[in-house]
């Protein structure tokens, strides 16, 4: 099988980016093994965060609010708070005339009591461990897949999911990348198609087990 004949210089560059783009999101996928982990052993004693939560209620008084739309009013709460995080839950409590809202990032949520008037603020908030964080980190993305209409408002998440975003696009270079330099081997060639073969019938075997 001949070798890929591509313009002059493109393997010197192709070998620079493989090997710069993978040091660059060195970390994040670190991040992401560790969380996966995590993820697969909850009954690992570290990953046991939830049990380690702290929970403390505070109530304050601000200044009456003068927005009326339910997410205006939420950023006019956390500001006066100084809460910054992800918006979510906004809910009108009208038999109990009160406004609620939740404000989440990883490794601390707060739930927030508004009352009709919009001059006394109720604050319940649960931090975690570093672990708890790596494992929300895992998972946060500042929406939830069960409601169409909630959309990024906290600039953090929207930088967030999109260096996910260039993580994903980073990975399929590396694998591209990858796939070229095993190809120009061809000592290599027949090893690599061994265990390209044996990782495609494994993750196939598990994508179509657990579907079925």
């Amino acid at each position: 099988m001949p070798s890929l004949k591509l313009p002059k210089g493109f393997e010197v560059w192709n070998r620079k980016l493989h090997i710069y783009v993978g040091l660059y999101f060195l970390l994040f996928i670190w991040l992401f093994s560790f969380s996966g982990l995590m993820l697969n052993h909850p009954n690992w004693e570290f990953t046991r965060y939830w049990q380690r939560r702290q929970e403390n209620v505070t109530v304050h008084q601000i200044q009456p609010l003068i927005e009326k739309e339910d997410m205006a009013r939420a950023r006019e709460v956390m500001a006066q708070l100084k809460v910054s995080g992800e918006i979510e839950h906004i809910q009108v409590l009208l038999k109990e005339r009160r406004f609620k809202f939740r404000v989440n990032r990883p490794g601390r949520m707060i739930d927030i009591w508004v009352n009709w008037e919009g001059d006394r603020a109720e604050m319940k908030e649960i931090t975690t461990d570093g672990w708890g964080v790596l494992h929300m980190l895992h998972q946060f993305n500042g929406v939830r897949m069960d409601d169409s209409k909630e959309a990024r408002d906290w600039f953090v998440t929207k930088l967030w999911t999109f260096s996910m975003d260039a993580l994903c696009l980073g990975l399929i270079f590396l694998i591209l990348s990858s796939l070229y330099m095993w190809y120009q081997i061809q000592k290599k060639r027949r090893l690599g198609l061994i265990v390209l073969g044996t990782g495609v019938l494994c993750c196939g075997a598990f994508i179509f087990g657990l579907v079925g």
